[in-house]
């Protein structure tokens, strides 16, 4: 294929931690997860799975291989020492167990009451409801692939053979042997088996063991294949993805990735999510491979689980709920043990060293600044300015949201607001201009404009106290005036006598100057 567009989207968000709760009623009694991929397709695909977070249910210290599966309220989940054990969906109360003679390395399978896996070279079904051993088959080598029951079918590898064996006596029906061992789930469909051999070969088989095609694949296919209505995937162990007929076995695209896989892809009607040992999830279109987006983190990947609207993948302890139209992380639960989830309406049940059952719904906060208002945008040098912030919270649960104004990038003021779910509301930051200038004005990310300081406050004290001071030089030129007219002796009247007194004043005056001249 052509150039491809590889764009890593790092993981960022916030990490939700573990909490111990009462445990709730496990969605598990409506619905559930049977085959190791969910259904015999291999798609990993399933309805609902949590959307905004999860919290813990409970755990076990039992270890789990692979995948658990899940029916009406039960978990079943192997460990790697071999012991089969079915736990209480609701509260991980363990129920009973059951101790193979070897070592497993694959999922557990489940159908019509029956629960199938493979320690060793031995298959054994087991009775769901008691723990009993209903029969054991025993097959020519070690396997690793887990087995699909279906139909009253059970499929499983057995070094480079394929097996149909029925499910409630273990008879063999038909084998067909490949070129290479087989390993990863068949998957199966409408009557037709199909399965990846270490010999890069692909293999569909009809239900009777007849060899409808047979394609290559360049490379060993160690992982699960995956049926579509139209389509067969493979994935090698370098990671070449490669996409087939379904009813031919023609190949209609590849798409190198040159990195490790040892874990099944996901399918949805959009994409293949390939997760590699490098700790990538690709998603590439399923109707081409062309990379619309990849998840990365540092650690091997657990084989990923799709739902409604989030792919949900463990990486390095941790549970993550990715978007899968972006590849953004919208969630995040850490767990020190993660493995391939089992997807059970809100409920996912998953794990390596010990099971781990969390529950989803949890109520949260979406917080954001939805409008800043700046109070005046023309300012003197020594003045203040408001910046009115409203934040909203479009969750579902009481939030808050830390702020910061910004002059010029620099941090003036903060505050941290409480709003409650599904509402918002305002508060108001400050910031003072002791030097004049253009300033621009932020609000945590959102630029807001600019403000500009002017030198006004300066200039008008000095016209101020220049027309102070010439009043001051005009009163005393006209004291001075008054004096040098006035006659002598007479005084001008002090302020607040009015002028009654002053005509007095001037009488005795007159009065005196005449009696002087008669005397003269």
């Amino acid at each position: 294929m052509g150039t491809r567009r590889r764009e890593l989207l790092k993981i960022a968000g916030g990490g939700l931690a573990a909490l111990s709760i009462a445990p709730s009623v496990a969605s598990a009694s409506s619905d559930g997860w049977r085959s190791p991929r969910y259904d015999s397709r291999n798609t990993a695909a399933t309805t609902g799975g949590p959307e905004v977070g999860v919290r813990e249910l409970w755990s076990s210290t039992a270890g789990v291989v692979g995948t658990p599966v899940v029916d009406d309220g039960t978990v079943y989940a192997v460990s790697s020492g071999g012991t089969l054990r079915a736990f209480d969906a609701t509260d991980g109360d363990e129920l009973w167990s059951f101790g193979a003679d070897d070592s497993a390395e694959s999922s557990v399978s489940f159908d019509d009451g029956t629960v199938v896996f493979t320690a060793g070279p031995t298959t054994y079904a087991v009775d769901a409801d008691t723990g009993e051993e209903e029969w054991s088959h025993r097959g020519r080598g070690v396997s690793s692939s887990a087995p699909n029951v279906v139909d009253g079918r059970v499929y499983v590898g057995k070094s480079n053979r394929l097996y149909s064996l029925g499910l409630h006596t273990g008879t063999e029906v038909w084998y067909y042997e490949g070129n290479g061992p087989v390993a990863g789930t068949p998957a199966v469909d409408d009557g037709t088996v199909y399965f990846g051999d270490g010999d890069g070969y692909l293999y569909a088989v009809d239900d009777e063991g007849g060899l409808d095609w047979r394609s290559e694949v360049s490379g060993s296919v160690p992982v699960a294949p995956v049926v579509t209505d139209d389509y067969v995937f493979a994935v090698t162990s370098q990671a070449k993805v490669v996409c087939f007929g379904r009813s031919d076995g023609d190949e209609e695209w590849s798409e190198e990735l040159f990195e490790s896989v040892s874990s099944p892809p996901a399918v949805d009607d959009d994409h293949i999510y390939v997760p590699t040992e490098d700790g990538n999830v690709y998603a590439l279109r399923t109707t081409s491979g062309w990379e619309d987006w990849s998840f990365s983190r540092d650690g091997s990947p657990s084989a990923p689980a799709v739902g409604d609207e989030l792919v949900y993948v463990g990486v390095d302890g941790a549970m993550y709920g990715v978007n899968a139209e972006t590849g953004d992380d919208v969630w995040i639960h850490e767990e020190p043990s993660v493995g391939a989830p089992a997807v059970v309406g809100e409920d996912i049940y998953f794990g390596d060293s010990s099971l781990q059952a969390v529950h989803g719904g949890i109520p949260s906060p979406e917080t954001s600044v939805a409008d800043v208002s700046v109070g005046r945008r023309d300012l003197d040098v020594g003045d203040s300015v408001d910046v009115t912030v409203t934040v909203e919270n479009t969750g579902n649960a009481d939030g808050t949201q830390p702020l910061t104004l910004y002059v010029d990038g620099e941090s003036v003021d903060s505050d941290e607001v409480d709003v409650e779910a599904d509402g918002s509301t305002e508060t108001t930051l400050t910031a003072s201009f002791d030097e004049a200038g253009v300033y621009g004005i932020r609000v945590n990310d959102i630029d807001s404009g600019d403000v500009t300081v002017g030198e006004g406050d300066e200039e008008e004290l000095d016209d101020t106290d220049e027309a102070d001071g010439d009043a001051d030089e005009e009163q005393e030129t006209d004291a001075e005036t008054d004096d040098a007219t006035q006659p002598e002796g007479v005084q001008i009247p002090l302020p607040g006598f009015g002028a009654p007194v002053a005509v007095v004043a001037a009488a005795a005056v007159a009065a005196k100057r005449f009696l002087s001249d008669e005397d003269s």
